[in-house]
């Protein structure tokens, strides 16, 4: 797994001129996925836009949950009707709002081109996305817990807790 801190090099680190000019060549096509499929060939800048979206979904993450900020997430109001009222839609709907690019990388790793039409297979994702995303939060910020509590109701006096 790598992790990847910002650095001062982030602030100084140009393009080789051939990556220049591969840019500009396609640039001048004005063919926007032309563009960006050339983009993501080039190593350094697919490392650089991958890095920005880190600092994205960071910046967004750091003020989950965080109640000064009124931003109260969907995973940190674990009252009894709360908890009867859970449900998976509200959850991707968080995730989709708060981190869209992780949603739809997800929804791409889980769904074939032909399934991402059919809305049964859709609807069938909600739950997978809903804990992938809400596991991920918990790991943040220990106070997005509303699924990890529903689950443990649900698994209360069962066989999984031996």
């Amino acid at each position: 797994m790598r992790f990847r801190k910002g650095t001062e090099k982030e602030k100084t680190e140009t393009i080789s001129n051939s990556d220049y000019t591969q840019i500009v060549t396609r640039l001048r096509t004005m063919n926007m996925y032309s563009v960006v499929s050339c983009l993501l060939s080039m190593n350094n800048i697919r490392s650089a836009i991958v890095h920005q979206l880190m600092k994205e979904i960071m910046s967004v993450m750091s003020v989950s949950g965080n109640r000064k900020h009124g931003d109260v997430s969907y995973l940190m109001k674990k009252d009894f009707a709360n908890l009867k009222s859970f449900n998976w839609h509200s959850v991707v709907d968080e995730a989709a709002r708060k981190c869209p690019v992780l949603v739809d990388l997800a929804v791409a790793l889980s769904l074939s081109k032909a399934d991402m039409e059919r809305v049964d297979a859709q609807n069938s994702l909600f739950p997978k996305l809903g804990l992938v995303y809400s596991i991920l939060a918990n790991a943040r910020n220990r106070e997005l817990s509303k699924t990890q509590r529903v689950v443990s109701m649900l698994l209360y006096d069962n066989i999984c807790d031996q």
